[in-house]
């Protein structure tokens, strides 16, 4: 049988050709079972070496987010793992719920904080005008002390609540919850925004509008007569609320969006 160049095999090739022989096979070279390339060959120094390009072993995994692979878990922060916080009563932003006799506590030294100086420019400017010894005996002498009166009541009206929303807008903290160790959180956390401040002090801008509106002669009185006991329904709310809440939150924390009050320390 006459055979072509194609059919030519070399001496001894039987049929089947070695996968590993030294022509290449169809594994790419290399006798049968040897190493991978780059690779140290059996019975060198280097055998078990990693081949060329790959891992050493217990590296990160190649593309592995963590740097770890799927099957080490990612190293602690440097600072290590810290406790979840395990207490009944713990509350984002801060410590403990403040309790009622410290936020009552707190309230009277700013009502002292406000109400002191208060009193003292009253009796300045009432003197100044010529009607200081009226405006203590809460008599009318005149003019004078109509425009008197108005003029403190605005500015003192003013005063009050803005002392209020500022210190808790800005910092958190009155002077009375700072000597008490307390401070307002705002529902996000934070401080209290304007809008939350105004409305958990909301009856302290009742009181304000009392103030104004008190000046008027007799309708005046009595609608500030009418104030001043809403006032006070509106302080034995809070109070009757924050003492029975778990958290602590009254009424005007409830209005406020979720205002709080926690400890400092």
């Amino acid at each position: 049988m006459t055979t072509g160049p194609g059919d030519q095999r070399p001496e001894g090739d039987d049929g089947t050709r070695d996968p590993g022989g030294a022509d290449g096979g169809q594994y790419g070279g290399g006798q049968y079972g040897a190493a991978p390339y780059g690779a140290p060959e059996y019975g060198s120094p280097d055998y078990g070496a990693q081949p060329y390009g790959s891992q050493p072993y217990g590296s990160p995994d190649y593309g592995s987010p963590s740097g770890y692979g799927n099957a080490y878990p990612p190293p602690p922060p440097a600072g290590g793992y810290q406790a979840y916080p395990t207490g009944g009563n713990q509350m984002s932003g801060g410590g403990t719920p403040g309790g009622l006799a410290p936020r009552f506590g707190a309230r009277i030294i700013d009502s002292l904080i406000i109400g002191i100086p208060m009193f003292i420019v009253q009796m300045i400017v009432g003197a100044a005008f010529g009607v200081g010894q009226a405006l203590l005996d809460n008599t009318s002498p005149g003019i004078g002390y109509w425009v008197v009166s108005a003029i403190i009541a605005i500015v003192f009206a003013f005063a009050w609540t803005a002392y209020f929303v500022w210190f808790e807008t800005t910092k958190g903290q009155t002077l009375g919850k700072q000597l008490l160790h307390l401070r307002v959180v705002g529902a996000s956390g934070g401080n209290p925004t304007t809008q939350e401040s105004l409305r958990r002090n909301g009856y302290v801008v009742l009181g304000s509008i009392g103030m104004i509106i008190g000046i008027i002669p007799i309708i005046g009185t009595i609608i500030s007569w009418i104030i001043d006991i809403a006032m006070l329904v509106i302080v034995i709310i809070i109070a009757v609320t924050i003492n029975s809440s778990p958290t602590k939150q009254g009424k005007h924390d409830e209005m406020a969006g979720g205002t709080r009050v926690v400890t400092t320390q």
